[in-house]
């Protein structure tokens, strides 16, 4: 068989320029036919605003003024890691559990005569909220964050009766927290909220297997507090969170992104005060800032889009709980399933895109601070019912709520999650324990086979439920003992 004659040389050269010459040419023409193409499709992927919707953005009565804050902080000592693993330890295995160097440090933060737990307590009782002043909003979420090992020095205080502190005093420090993390602050509050609500309702739940004796006063007292958690004078409105984020997001782009985007070179925020530069969030410079002015970056278009968004954002939180949340009827675009709109205001596209990542969940964090209220009520009226039936549990939460001497009201049990308030699901866990929990982010029962805040993989926490059981303590020392491992 004759093989097929090869190409000369000169014509493989000449073919391959043609065909390099041809994508030269045909890359950027076809880049450019996309880009216009985006920029039309781009014309209407903003959403309309809702009017109303966004509430104006108030300072609350008492509120926390940055001034305060700074004075708080030089009065307290310098913030550590050590008092959160020491916690861990304490809230694993009890106070008997920390060496002498943790417990002794733990003291020493705590103050003589447990002082600087007071001057919390006070700082809590005095004020309900942050100054909703949008240049101290950087201040307000370090202040926020700063309120995790406070708020554990104040777990420990009422955990070992100290300080004028008592156990049943966790319910109106909940409530406390709440008033004060979810006003004049963004989401970021609220999710610190949740995680210092967490631990005052683990202790709770905890106290009440550990308890030798549980008087009805002392649960009287905690569902009184708990229930206060979810007032509306304590526990603010989601979209008030919401039109806090969108003012400190807009302050961004008026005082740090345009006024770089309008100068030939980055442009430091403090110019000029003869310190080193410092560039806030935003460092635009270069190409970056050239192509953004050519694409017709304006401050007014991103300010009537962003403003737009959080309308839409702010009438989602006031809707029932929904799996799609905030981002409920929003572009495709804003829940990362397609390009962003950059070619149409893209200042205003960077700031949608950082914050809508994570705020995906944020209209389930006020349905789990009512979850876990609501799971620290049912604990406590538990122990109270253990307590007057021979040592047994009932048989479902509706029998709590049953009766003259009654301490809860079918609302304290509702599951928030369920789109038709049903009850937080209950079982008996062998003789001597229990299991609650609710349907979750999905709005599925699941039998509570996983928990949702032990899911490692995003996919399983979405269809988890949130489970409780009166076996805190052994779980909580089980997986410290396997972590060590």
């Amino acid at each position: 068989m004759k093989e097929a004659p090869s190409m000369p040389l000169d014509l493989r050269r000449r073919l391959r320029r043609r065909i390099l010459r041809t994508f030269a040419i045909g890359i950027p023409i076809v880049m450019v036919l996309c880009f216009f193409k985006w920029r039309a499709d781009d014309r209407h992927a903003w959403v309309r605003e809702i009017p109303g919707a966004l509430p104006p953005v108030e300072q609350s009565e008492h509120a926390l003024m940055p001034e305060e804050m700074e004075a708080f902080w030089a009065r307290m000592p310098s913030l550590t890691n050590a008092p959160v693993h020491a916690y861990y330890l304490f809230q694993c295995k009890g106070l008997d559990a920390l060496d002498e160097a943790s417990l002794s440090q733990l003291q020493e933060r705590m103050g003589g005569s447990y002082s600087n737990v007071v001057s919390y307590r006070r700082l809590l009782e005095t004020h309900t909220g942050f100054s909703t002043n949008t240049l101290g909003e950087a201040t307000n979420i370090r202040f926020a964050a700063n309120c995790r090992e406070w708020s554990i020095w104040l777990m420990v205080a009422m955990r070992a009766g100290e300080g004028g502190f008592a156990p049943a005093d966790r319910g109106i420090s909940a409530a406390q927290h709440l008033r004060l993390l979810t006003s004049g602050i963004g989401i970021s509050g609220r999710a610190v909220a949740l995680e210092i609500v967490m631990m005052h309702v683990r202790e709770t739940i905890m106290e009440s297997i550990e308890a030798q004796s549980y008087s009805r006063e002392t649960a009287r007292r905690l569902i009184e507090g708990f229930r206060l958690a979810e007032d509306p004078a304590y526990l603010r409105p989601l979209e008030e969170a919401l039109a806090i984020d969108c003012a400190g997001l807009l302050q961004n782009a008026e005082q740090d992104i345009y006024p770089q985007l309008l100068s030939e070179k980055a442009r430091a925020i403090n110019e000029g005060s003869g310190a080193a530069p410092v560039y806030s969030n935003f460092q635009i410079s270069g190409f970056t800032a050239w192509l953004m002015r050519k694409l017709g970056a304006n401050l007014e278009e991103t300010r009537a889009h962003v403003t737009a968004l959080f309308s839409v954002l702010a009438y989602n939180a006031k809707q029932p709980y929904s799996q799609m949340g905030l981002l409920t009827g929003l572009p495709p675009w804003c829940r990362g399933e397609k390009r962003m709109p950059w070619t149409r205001d893209p200042v205003g596209t960077f700031l949608a895109e950082g914050f809508l990542r994570h705020a995906r969940y944020g209209a389930a964090i006020e349905p789990n601070i009512r979850l876990e209220t609501r799971v620290a009520r049912a604990a406590v009226a538990l122990r109270v019912w253990k307590d007057c039936h021979n040592g047994q549990y009932p048989e479902s939460l509706s029998e709590l709520f049953e009766g003259e001497e009654a301490l809860l009201r079918r609302e304290d049990v509702a599951d928030p999650f369920s789109p038709s308030s049903e009850l937080l699901r209950y079982s008996r866990d062998g003789e001597n324990g229990w299991r609650i929990w609710s349907i979750g982010l999905d709005q599925e029962d699941d039998n509570g086979l996983q928990d949702a805040m032990t899911a490692k993989d995003r996919k399983d926490r979405q269809k988890s439920d949130f489970i409780f059981t009166s076996n805190e303590r052994l779980l909580r020392a089980a997986a410290m003992d396997q972590e060590k491992r």
